[in-house]
């Protein structure tokens, strides 16, 4: 959820369209959605708040990255067919390999 809110405001890194101000309030808004749902706790910060806030800075950059891409590339129809294949097979092939727990 942290990506979605952070990819409007790195767009300029990348040429693309500025954040407006109804940007902010939408993005003020859903921080406080998240933090509601999720239970935060502001005195309770540990490690993993810090990857998971680096992880949503990443995929940020890789979604603009994208787009920026994107916008450029004049056949987009084989571009798709390439993400599916090379990013299709990853996971599942990470989710093959990863014993699981049934549930009895």
């Amino acid at each position: 959820a942290l990506s979605v809110i952070i990819a409007p405001f790195m767009a300029p890194l990348f040429g693309l369209s500025k954040p407006h101000w109804f940007d902010v309030i939408a993005s003020l808004l859903c921080l406080a959605g998240i933090f509601i749902l999720s239970g935060a706790d502001i005195a309770s910060l540990n490690p993993g708040v810090f990857w998971t806030l680096a992880c949503a800075v990443f995929y940020a950059l890789a979604v603009n990255y994208l787009t920026y891409i994107s916008d450029s590339i004049q056949e987009k129809l084989p571009f798709v067919g390439l993400q599916l294949a090379l990013g299709l097979p990853l996971p599942l092939l990470v989710f093959a390999a990863v014993p699981h727990q049934t549930q009895s």
